[in-house]
């Protein structure tokens, strides 16, 4: 694990077509979640929409300024998800965390497969020698194939 944080994490889940997810902020300094109490979601045609206005730290305990905004539409198999945020500091990444998803083994990484268990895993893209060819993750699992791919215009 990167980090061993010394609270419990109480980041909002939010669950759409089946799909439970929450987002994460991650700036040069610190890891943010969505507050709890300042969100507010809303489903019309077939989009969820997301918004909120207020980040929490430390496990909840401490509030900070910043936006955070996301859609997300089933097309077909395949969830989209269009996010944006806002921090006084430079925001490095936005992670969103899906749960329930299948275990299975990551495959076409540069150097080998790996199985990812029941805690997740981190890949990196890019990465030099050893992780993601693309920002493409592919997993074989005993139902199939999944795959999760970033659209992302820039590389963060």
């Amino acid at each position: 694990m990167l980090h061993d944080w010394n609270f419990k994490v109480k980041n909002p889940v939010f669950e759409y077509g089946g799909l439970q997810f929450s987002a994460e902020l991650f700036t040069v300094s610190n890891r943010y979640d969505l507050d709890g109490d300042r969100y507010v979601t809303k489903t019309e045609d077939g989009v969820f929409r997301l918004d909120c206005d207020g980040l929490t730290w430390a496990g909840g305990q401490e509030k900070a300024a910043g936006r955070f905004s996301l859609t997300l539409c089933k097309n077909g198999g395949r969830y989209v998800f269009k996010c944006a945020a806002e921090h006084t500091e430079h925001i490095l990444r936005v992670k969103i965390k899906l749960y329930g998803q299948p275990e299975g083994r990551i495959v076409a990484r540069r150097r080998y497969d790996e199985q990812v268990s029941e805690e997740g895993a981190i890949f990196r893209y890019p990465n030099g020698w050893d992780d993601l060819f693309t920002p493409l993750v592919t997993i074989v699992h005993d139902g199939g194939v999944r795959f999760y791919r970033s659209l992302d215009k820039k590389v963060r």
